[in-house]
């Protein structure tokens, strides 16, 4: 499916100027929630758009679990609309892409940063969310997410890139097993990346 063309028809049914968008299987995790997402929003009329921190499902796999983790405790974490608030005129004037099954919410962040709208994290606006990979679709996954990111904002790089980047991954993920003390992950790891 290509969740920009969904949103794109759902926005003009919206009636508020602010747009809640919250993936089905993403779950908030505090009564507070929604007020926490939507208040940048309601308090600078010069933010576009703020999005939820993730915290992945406890069932996901350790690879994944650490790359969630270590990506929404950066300063600056991934745009990503499992759990956003954007205002409706962003919305309106920068449609989400029709043909990217994945990916769509970085294609929509760089169109929306290079219109000059900002968008802000909110950490206290936290979320369960995983992607929807575990071993039986890791292979099908990665390769579509590849792609997508690929067309998206033009990411490639080479087989010396990729391999740099997949030790990268491995090395952080065992510091990560090593400081949640899940050393037991350590196979999980090495065959998931």
């Amino acid at each position: 499916h290509f969740p920009g063309e969904l949103l794109n028809h759902a926005i003009p049914e919206c009636r508020g100027e602010i747009i809640v968008i919250n993936h089905a299987d993403a779950c908030p995790l505090d009564a507070e929630y929604l007020g926490n997402l939507i208040r940048p929003l309601e308090e600078n009329p010069g933010i576009a758009a703020s999005f939820a921190r993730q915290e992945a499902r406890s069932d996901a796999p350790f690879a994944l679990r650490s790359s969630i983790a270590r990506k929404f405790a950066a300063e600056t974490p991934p745009f990503s609309l499992a759990g956003a608030a954007i205002r409706r005129n962003w919305a309106e004037q920068q449609p989400f892409s029709t043909n990217l099954p994945l990916a769509f919410s970085l294609e929509w962040e760089k169109r929306l940063r290079a219109a000059g709208g900002r968008i802000v994290p909110v950490p206290d606006a936290r979320l369960e969310y995983s992607p929807p990979v575990d071993w039986s679709n890791l292979r099908e996954y990665s390769r579509l997410l590849g792609a997508s990111r690929a067309r998206a904002v033009g990411e490639s790089f080479s087989g010396r890139t990729f391999l740099h980047r997949c030790l990268a991954e491995t090395r952080a993920d065992l510091r990560l097993a090593g400081a949640w003390h899940n050393l037991g992950a350590l196979p999980e790891i090495l065959l998931w990346r």
